[in-house]
């Protein structure tokens, strides 16, 4: 179990670290979060976790899936 920064972690995997960053702040991705001394949030991602990960749906696959549940819905209802 290595544990990675943000920027080791886009490099290794080679996701951006603006993606990856957002991922850790859903949850979509565990990680251990410390503080240094000057109050700066880091977070350190365990590479096990990384090499697992699988990203999640682009935003217009999320919107597809729920314009086609409405209008399923619609003509189920009429």
């Amino acid at each position: 179990m290595a544990l990675l920064t943000i920027k080791q972690a886009a490099e290794r995997s080679g996701i951006h670290e603006r993606t990856l960053r957002r991922w850790c702040d859903t949850g979509h991705l565990k990680t251990t979060k410390l503080l240094d001394a000057d109050a700066i949030r880091i977070w350190l991602i365990d590479s096990n976790d990384l090499d697992r990960i699988k990203r999640p749906p682009h935003i217009s696959q999320i919107r597809k899936e729920e314009k086609r549940r409405k209008m399923t819905a619609k003509t189920s209802i009429s």
